[in-house]
């Protein structure tokens, strides 16, 4: 079970008909700040080379904090945020590898690396790496996130079917 501390101004108990309360409050006031994209277009990326990935579908953004591909930190929400990050590359051979790092403010935020390298003999397989990480951020920093592979050639990162995605939410002041 886990707990959470709210100031009383955040509380508001319901009282039923009888004059007595009920035991269940609604939380108000309360920071959060939550955002879930994905890559819904095509996307080609250069051989041996991060690229940004460019999400272009939102399914939600509490803060309208998310805009193509870069999520930054609204004012008022500084914190540690908690990162998700799915990424798809087809036609990956024998021993070539995808991954992924989390960018902050334009650089590697040297945390949650995504690697995945086929060993399979099976080539042109769609390879999906994942990867979590907390960040923490300041007023206007901003993550993104940043593919790689080394197929030998362009690929196109997959975007169907949420292969492609990142998200985040603000996980404590």
């Amino acid at each position: 079970m886990s707990t959470f501390v709210a100031t009383t101004s955040q509380i508001t108990t319901l009282a039923d008909n009888s004059g007595g309360s009920i035991a269940a409050t609604v939380l108000t006031g309360l920071q959060t700040c939550a955002f879930s994209v994905r890559l819904s277009s095509a996307q080609t990326i250069q051989h041996n080379t991060y690229t940004k990935v460019n999400f272009n579908s939102e399914d939600y953004d509490t803060d309208n904090a998310h805009s193509n591909g870069t999520f930054t930190c609204p004012s008022g929400k500084a914190g540690k945020y908690f990162f998700n990050g799915y990424f798809s590359v087809d036609d990956i051979k024998e021993r070539d590898r995808n991954q992924f790092l989390f960018y902050k403010n334009g650089a590697n935020a040297l945390v949650g690396l995504g690697y995945h390298r086929l060993i399979d003999q099976n080539n042109n397989q769609i390879i999906t790496t994942h990867s979590s990480s907390i960040i923490e951020l300041a007023v206007g920093d901003y993550v993104e996130m940043f593919g790689y592979h080394n197929e030998g050639t362009s690929e196109q990162i997959e975007h169907v079917n949420g292969l492609t995605l990142f998200q985040g939410f603000r996980i404590i002041a």
